[in-house]
């Protein structure tokens, strides 16, 4: 059995997203603004919010954007990263 078994999809989101102490250690040692290339991909998304989740921990939301680029094919692909205050920068 797995210690951790999702019940929804947003439960297993959640998990994939949460980040480890490595990543809040990364973030603790740069400075600036985050950008995702490519994050309309498979794995996009959730680099993004597990950057933003992370930018949210450090309490850096006041001064450190997460920005997902990608040609977003739909208004609701980008709505899903800008609902999680992940800024869009539509790019081809």
């Amino acid at each position: 059995m797995l210690p951790f078994s999702p019940a929804t999809p947003e439960a297993l989101d959640d998990f994939m997203t949460r980040p480890c102490d490595g990543v809040l250690e990364a973030l603790r040692r740069t400075e600036g603004d985050l950008a995702v290339f490519g994050a309309g991909g498979k794995m996009g998304f959730h680099l993004a919010l597990m950057l933003q989740k992370a930018v949210e921990a450090l309490g850096q939301s006041g001064s450190r954007r997460v920005t997902a680029v990608s040609r977003f094919g739909s208004a609701e692909a980008r709505r899903r990263f800008e609902q999680r205050g992940i800024v869009t920068l539509s790019a081809d």
